[in-house]
């Protein structure tokens, strides 16, 4: 009985001796670069939509009533008709 009990003991006393690395996670390096990829598409998606949401303030900058048809483009363009109605504007004529 005791050398059984020794034996246990030994075993666990090396167990515990062993220093229990953890393991990286498969794809832990590759899921950091998916992450910094999937903010760079964001980042872009967001300037491309920013820029056509603004297209007829861009378009109509140089008429004499830019302001206006940037505050209606701001204000509108987001229901479609507005930003139909503020493209149609800039591009007409002053």
């Amino acid at each position: 009985m005791y050398s059984l009990l020794t034996t246990q003991t030994k075993a666990r006393e090396n167990k515990e001796k062993q220093e229990v690395k953890p393991k990286p996670k498969k794809g832990a390096i590759m899921s950091g670069q998916i992450e910094q990829m999937n903010i760079f598409i964001l980042l872009v998606a967001s300037i491309l939509c920013a820029f056509f949401y603004f297209l007829p303030a861009i378009i109509g900058r140089k008429k004499k009533n830019a302001g206006t048809i940037f505050l209606c483009n701001l204000l509108f363009g987001c229901t479609g008709v507005g930003w139909v109605v503020c493209l149609i504007w800039a591009l007409s004529r002053d």
